[in-house]
């Protein structure tokens, strides 16, 4: 493992770790608190993009950080698609309703 990809994982276990030890119990709350897994899991992704990683490799470094609650391929491949049509902004459209 390269020194970035260290970081990198370091980086995000350390946001994860985090974000699972909150303690909410309403479901409003279990909601958002997916939706920053998510979302955290898509400024990692930009990130791997920027390192000019394939989607499969980011795909792979998530799943060691995220397990289970990694994105789908299709997702991770959907967002370096559109990363690479020159996308930067990390907020899904299709439910920002």
């Amino acid at each position: 493992m390269s020194p970035i990809d260290g970081l990198l994982l370091c980086a995000n276990l350390v946001l994860h770790k985090s974000a699972k030890q909150s303690s909410f119990c309403a479901c409003t709350m279990k909601r958002v608190k997916e939706i920053d897994v998510k979302l955290q899991q898509r400024v990692n992704l930009f990130f791997c993009f920027k390192l000019g990683w394939t989607h499969m490799q980011a795909r792979r470094a998530l799943e060691m950080v995220f397990g289970q609650e990694t994105l789908h391929v299709t997702k991770t491949r959907k967002w370096y698609r559109q990363f690479t049509a020159g996308r930067t902004t990390l907020v899904d459209l299709d439910r920002a309703h």
